[in-house]
């Protein structure tokens, strides 16, 4: 059974709702997964030590939420859901209404705004470019995505979202949201986000084991090859424990 310890108990039903409904669509969580809130920040651990590399959460395609489906809008900063495509499943509708319920209550936008340099690249482009200038050039820096999100929002979904193929027999490839699986913090050192095959042959977005600290048992993401400067341009913090530098 998947604990949840929030110092919010709004916080620890919203997540109990999210769980019950990824669940009843084929998500699947090892016993011994404990999620976490502390004043809004939410991170995995394990309740007890699990062999490395062992699966603590698996969401089939059904559970995964492409964000060209929903259309996202901003009431302050509450996140709503504006519209969304008519051929959205129920079934991620249903998932997409408790993922926001959880940014909300954990105040996520608030928390996120200008936390990241991405907003600049909407508001500062010039200051943005010179900022990658080390890395990409302002030619090579790929478009604004167009979007029917409002645009603080898209900063922070650029954080928590994956390219994936959702269907394995097409080449085309989703941004998807990936339910509670992006509590994961990152770390160079650990397991990215792998696709697997669940004992009924469903294929599965799956984060692994990874928790190098025996008192705590946070387990993290590999969110990419990033070294320091990367994660501080992308994500907001300067990693201190990337061994490497890529070149400038």
């Amino acid at each position: 059974m998947v604990t949840i310890d929030s110092d919010s108990i709004a916080v620890e039903k919203a997540i109990t709702r999210l769980l019950a409904s990824l669940a009843k669509y084929g998500a699947r969580f090892n016993d011994r997964l404990a999620i976490i809130c502390r004043d809004g920040e939410l991170s995995i651990r394990t309740t007890t030590k699990v062999p490395p590399e062992q699966v603590l959460i698996g969401l089939p395609a059904e559970c995964l939420l492409p964000v060209e489906d929903f259309s996202l809008s901003l009431s302050g900063n509450v996140i709503r859901i504006s519209d969304q495509n008519p051929t959205v499943s129920p079934s991620r509708c249903e998932i997409m209404e408790r993922v926001i319920d959880v940014f909300n209550l954990t105040d996520k936008v608030s928390r996120h705004r200008f936390s990241t340099l991405s907003s600049l690249r909407r508001i500062r482009p010039e200051v943005y470019g010179r900022l990658c200038s080390g890395r990409i050039t302002v030619d090579e820096q790929p478009p604004v995505r167009p979007s029917q999100n409002d645009p603080m929002i898209d900063d922070l979904l650029d954080t928590r979202t994956l390219v994936y193929r959702l269907d394995p027999e097409s080449n085309r490839h989703t941004l998807v949201m990936m339910p509670v699986i992006d509590y994961c913090n990152h770390h160079p050192f650990a397991h990215p986000y792998s696709p697997a095959v669940d004992p009924a042959g469903r294929r599965m977005l799956t984060a692994r084991a990874f928790c190098p600290d025996s008192i705590t048992r946070e387990c993290f993401a590999r969110y990419g090859i990033y070294d320091s400067y990367d994660c501080f341009l992308h994500y907001g913090f300067a990693d201190q424990q990337t061994p490497f530098v890529i070149s400038i």
